[in-house]
């Protein structure tokens, strides 16, 4: 749902044991990003999200903590690409094309956040998918093409209940992202490449 207002088109299966297939994308090459434009979070797919939070926070009347869970906007535009190879070959392309598609994907999903606190949420899970790990980027590309991005977006909900980043993958970068503004972090503690659950908690002074 993260990138389908922008043209993402997905094949569902229509059952319960099978995901879903992406058959067309909407980003093929650098000149692409240019179309990327701001969008309005309360309709489309982003919407019915909202409106998602808004039944199972009305069920749940605050009995529950509710997370969203939000993609960065690097996560979201590696989607309009169509696969982490396609995403990968327009980085080194040209990286600065980049830019105003991921200042649009930023806006867009502030103002999600922020709608999503206001529909009952608890906090995010802000996930950060396959991009914030040493297979894919180096420090210095994440602090170009990721964390500018991430920090605008958890600035929006730096006032929730609860926010936690999950560093998704192997060779995370969680030492790099220790000092975002969450109250907990998340990662996979039983691989080999990233820090133990000690470690981690010493690491980032978090939960």
């Amino acid at each position: 749902y993260h990138a389908e207002d922008w043209g993402l088109e997905i094949s569902f299966s229509g059952t319960d044991s099978q995901g879903h297939e992406t058959v067309g994308w909407p980003v093929n090459s650098p000149e692409d990003w240019s179309r990327i434009e701001q969008l309005d979070p309360t309709v489309g797919a982003l919407g019915e999200q909202l409106e998602a939070i808004e039944l199972i926070a009305a069920e749940t009347s605050g009995e529950v903590p509710l997370l969203m869970t939000v993609f960065p906007p690097l996560a979201v535009a590696a989607q309009m690409a169509g696969s982490v190879d396609a995403m990968t070959r327009l980085i080194k392309e040209n990286p600065g094309a980049l830019a105003p598609a991921l200042d649009a994907i930023t806006e867009t999903l502030s103002a999600f956040a922020s709608q999503a606190m206001s529909r009952g949420a608890a906090g995010l899970f802000f996930a950060t998918t396959q991009w914030a790990s040493y297979d894919q980027l180096s420090d210095d590309e994440y602090a170009n093409l990721g964390r500018p991005y991430d920090l605008r977006v958890l600035e929006v909900v730096s006032d929730a209940e609860f926010n936690a980043l999950h560093v998704c993958g192997s060779d995370n970068m969680l030492s790099e992202l220790r000092d975002y503004p969450v109250h907990a972090y998340s990662w996979d503690a039983q691989d080999d490449t990233n820090v133990w659950l000690v470690e981690g908690a010493k690491l980032t002074g978090k939960a």
